[in-house]
């Protein structure tokens, strides 16, 4: 199976920061209510988002050529991206983004060469709805925007590709689970004991099988999702601090998202226009080609 090179992910977080001045329980089989409550900002809250892949989506949501998000498919991650916001979290800023590592889980029927970024564009829109502040010197800077970590584990990396120096803290999931990195990575967080909202993004047959694992390896005695059911349903583990509790709650958004290209309502999110020039990334391929089917534009506004 052929890597590409061209897309050598080095990795380390995938930032999604714009920075502009202008002016209950479910047991898999259940459906769940439809409107549970928000999770308790006082517990470990583990919330798996399941992206779609061409084994798992709703119908017409993924290109099969590209396995990537058709109209229909980016339409479903903006109107989830609210849903996830109040009424999984409540409003409440989240604590971490974790994602596929792209490479990790190459799709397409034909060649199995496309490495799956559906995982990180699940939860792009989401992360701008939560807000980082950074700091250039003496000077802090806050924006709607949050890193999206999907940088490989020491154990993780793909064949073909070189990345940087490995970033331990901005490791995402890898879909082969090599050296059960992805345990250890959610074992960490809860034995850190530490309150949040922790986000996980990936395909049905990684977060199934996390969610399985580490319900096994804590020992909470509940009941995972047994099957996929659709990308509308997010699953969350809510463990109360210093115990051995946890309560698996699942939420279905119910959302139905038309085919069209994704159009904002009004009011304009600024009432003019940013004033920074146009910019242009070019990319190289290392060996081979780069495929002639890929997004070679992407406008921000």
């Amino acid at each position: 199976m052929r890597s590409m090179p061209w897309l050598g992910l080095s990795l380390t977080a995938v930032f999604l920061l714009l920075f502009c001045g202008c002016g209950g329980t479910g047991n898999g089989s259940t459906p769940a209510p439809l409107t549970p409550a928000p999770l308790s900002a006082a517990n470990i809250n583990l919330i798996f988002v399941v992206s779609e892949d061409l084994n798992n989506n709703a119908s017409g949501d993924v290109n099969l050529t590209t396995a990537n998000l058709t109209n229909q498919g980016l339409q479903r991650t903006l109107l989830m991206a609210p849903f996830l916001e109040q009424n999984v979290l409540g409003g409440r800023n989240v604590t971490g983004i974790y994602a596929l590592e792209p490479m990790t889980h190459l799709q397409t029927a034909t060649t199995g060469t496309y490495p799956d970024m559906v995982a990180l564009e699940t939860v792009q829109q989401f992360a701008m709805l939560n807000q980082i502040t950074l700091s250039d010197g003496n000077q802090a800077f806050t924006a709607n925007s949050y890193p999206v970590l999907a940088s490989y584990s020491a154990d993780s990396i793909p064949a073909g590709v070189e990345p940087g120096p490995i970033c331990a803290a901005c490791q995402g999931l890898d879909f082969q689970d090599q050296q059960s990195d992805n345990e250890i990575l959610l074992s960490g967080i809860v034995q850190a004991d530490v309150p949040g909202f922790y986000v996980f993004s990936a395909p049905w047959e990684t977060a199934s099988v996390l969610l399985s694992n580490i319900n096994t390896l804590e020992g909470y005695n509940l009941t995972p999702p047994a099957s996929y059911i659709s990308p509308n349903y997010i699953y969350a583990l809510s463990i109360a601090p210093s115990e051995r509790s946890a309560r698996l709650i699942t939420y279905n958004s119910d959302v139905n998202p038309p085919s069209t290209y994704p159009v904002l309502p009004p009011p304009a999110i600024v009432p003019t226009p940013c004033a920074t020039p146009a910019f242009t990334i070019a990319v190289t391929a290392a060996n081979g080609t780069i495929p002639g089917d890929i997004n070679k534009t992407e406008t921000f506004t």
